[in-house]
């Protein structure tokens, strides 16, 4: 039972560590971007975001940023006048992306953006709409695919590849440790000449096996 149990419980830890990172990576950013805006260094916060892929769309700009712990999909249209509709290639945006088919804009003035937002490491995990605006311009507050933390928004839609890959990680890290406590006490006890399952000192008929447990003992020094 304990090694069904072992594996499942290192599985449940990996799955929570997953989401508990991305979480912190998305609190991280975002508390970056909020004192920007306090301290007018929004400049330097655009800044921390690596370049990864640029283009333009019939007035409409996409870009794909990166920073430590994030990916972003952006795209952004401003004073343009009765742009057309635009569509994305497929393969320039992030798979998990919905950024594919770009409105008409009708204004001239007003700012329209959209963006979305991707958290975790080693792999992005899980991701969010972080910022979409209306046709007329106006901020769309409810950002699908958040959970609303005080001045968090915090992202719940998970990413196959990333969320497979960042579980297992975590996973294989949670049963390292639990494995370490054990490895530690058996090669204690071999140290002292005991027996790393019993603790019984080691005296053995064979060379192979403790007397006492029957715990296999064939690579210490009896």
């Amino acid at each position: 039972m304990r090694k069904v149990l072992i594996p499942i419980l290192c599985l449940f830890l990996g799955l929570t560590a997953n989401l508990v990172v991305a979480w912190l990576c998305a609190i991280n950013i975002q508390s970056d971007w909020q004192n920007s805006l306090e301290s007018n260094q929004t400049g330097q916060f655009m800044q921390s975001w690596r370049q990864k892929r640029l283009e333009t769309h019939e007035g409409w700009h996409v870009q794909v940023q990166s920073r430590f712990g994030a990916t972003r999909a952006i795209a952004t249209n401003g004073a343009y006048a009765a742009s057309p509709a635009s569509f994305v290639p497929a393969g320039f945006l992030p798979s998990w992306s919905t950024i594919r088919e770009l409105p008409e804009v009708s204004f001239e003035d007003d700012y329209a953006g959209y963006i979305d937002a991707a958290y975790g490491w080693p792999q992005v995990s899980f991701w969010h709409t972080w910022m979409g605006m209306t046709e007329e311009g106006n901020p769309e507050v409810t950002q699908p695919g958040s959970w609303h933390v005080g001045p968090w928004r915090l992202p719940l839609r998970p990413i196959p590849f990333g969320f497979a890959i960042n579980t297992i990680f975590y996973a294989a890290l949670a049963f390292g440790l639990m494995r370490l406590p054990g490895l530690f006490r058996r090669y204690g006890r071999l140290a002292l000449g005991r027996c790393p399952g019993c603790g019984m000192m080691i005296v053995t008929r064979d060379g192979r096996v403790c007397d006492d447990c029957g715990h296999a003992v064939t690579w210490a020094r009896a």
